[in-house]
């Protein structure tokens, strides 16, 4: 399926187990419009330290404001929610499960290699993110790969890679001359306080 979207905006760990949901509900709505009001064109929920029942509850909230925005929501998770269809999921590099046969949303994968990325692509994925391509405040320990591996990436692939890690607006034009179809951040459209 074709991918839309070249700039993912993903959710910057705004919540916790025990945020009150008038006040997920809030910092959800205000990171979705100051994110796509900063450019971003999909939004990705990645909230890891909530439970499924409270990740559900986050979509719940999050996706009409997604649907007003008139952006895709892409859902950083191993699982499809009952009863509610994502414009997309996106799994983190360690998750490991088959891909459905058929359809109707994008299935991104976060990779750290070249190797990860062949892999993704031959899986069938759609899209793939590839990082940290620089330093970046979300993960200090990680050597950022570079514009280099991100253009090996690139010039080795099929499938839109999206540059992430430390990628900012102003380091966009780098990431796009090296290859990428597009840029995710957590923080690069905008910073927003968490809870």
């Amino acid at each position: 399926m074709p991918v839309p979207f070249r700039r993912i905006a993903i959710s910057p760990g705004l919540l916790l187990p025990d945020t009150p949901l008038s006040v997920m509900e809030h910092q959800l709505s205000l990171w979705a419009r100051e994110s796509v009001r900063a450019g971003a064109d999909a939004l990705m929920l990645r909230e890891h330290a909530l439970q499924p029942s409270l990740f559900s509850q986050a979509v719940t909230r999050l996706h009409p404001v997604a649907e007003a925005l008139q952006v895709p929501l892409l859902l950083n998770a191993a699982y499809v929610l009952k009863d509610w269809h994502p414009a997309g999921l996106h799994h983190r590099a360690d998750v490991q499960i088959p891909l459905p046969e058929s359809r109707t949303y994008w299935i991104g994968r976060s990779c750290h290699h070249l190797e990860d990325a062949l892999r993704a692509q031959q899986q069938g994925y759609d899209y793939l993110t590839f990082s940290p391509i620089f330093p970046t405040a979300s993960h200090p320990h990680h050597h950022p790969l570079g514009l280099d591996a991100l253009e090996s990436v690139c010039s080795a692939l099929r499938i839109p890679v999206f540059a992430l890690g430390g990628v900012t607006l102003a380091r966009e034009v780098h990431c796009h001359k090296a290859g990428a179809w597009g840029i995710a951040s957590i923080r690069g459209f905008l910073m927003v306080p968490t809870v």
